[in-house]
């Protein structure tokens, strides 16, 4: 191939050349993830049909020894594809929503990321107050990607999740849960630090339908 791409023009050597390291990018590989039944070297490569020789090759720097459940391995040539979440096509992270319960180490475990990841991806996030602090019912990213938009109430007075972002009229406050008043339990933040009345002024985007 390449004798006969040096017969032509510059550019069409170029085009061969290039063309023949496209195609040398080695593809994914078959993965089988480590567990009942298959919780072996000897159980993994049986199964589909190589030998342990070839599991190792297919997979360097393997210890057989220090097999982990959940673990995924190659069993065939090719790299092991990546199995975090991609950004959705309009640009967005893929989203989680927090269960009573759970932590980030947890969160992150399940979608094969890092604590740091999460961290640096929800900076933006409406309410994330930080994996030392996360809500129950938070939908938080889990991949890189513009963050979800704010849960519209249709029963709120004011605040953020209110349709249009709505405030209180004249000096009234607006409280924690969206409601208006004048007393403190509508001036004052709330005890978990949601600082309403200033997160009007700062928090104007990422809204359902803007």
């Amino acid at each position: 191939m390449y004798s006969n791409c040096r017969l032509v023009s510059l550019l069409t050597v170029t085009f061969c050349v290039y063309a023949s390291h496209k195609a040398v990018i080695a593809a994914d590989c078959r993965v089988e993830i480590v567990g009942q039944p298959y919780s072996t070297c000897w159980d993994i490569a049986n199964a589909n049909g190589i030998t342990t020789a070839q599991l190792s090759a297919f997979n360097p720097g393997l210890d057989c020894s220090l097999l982990q459940p959940g673990q995924r391995l190659c069993v065939s040539s090719g790299t092991l594809p990546d199995p975090s979440p991609k950004p959705n096509p309009d640009g967005s992270c893929a989203r989680h929503t927090v269960l009573p319960g759970t932590w980030c180490a947890l969160i992150a475990e399940q979608y094969h990321i890092t604590v740091a990841n999460i961290e640096n991806w929800n900076v933006n996030t409406y309410k994330w107050r930080g994996c030392n602090n996360l809500q129950a019912g938070a939908v938080i990213c889990v991949s890189p990607g513009t963050p979800p938009p704010i849960p519209i109430n249709p029963d709120l007075q004011c605040g953020p999740e209110s349709p249009g972002n709505k405030t209180c009229p004249l000096n009234v406050c607006c409280s924690a849960s969206g409601y208006c008043g004048l007393t403190n339990e509508y001036c004052l933040p709330a005890p978990n630090g949601d600082p309403w009345y200033d997160l009007l002024l700062v928090l104007p985007h990422h809204r359902d339908g803007n």
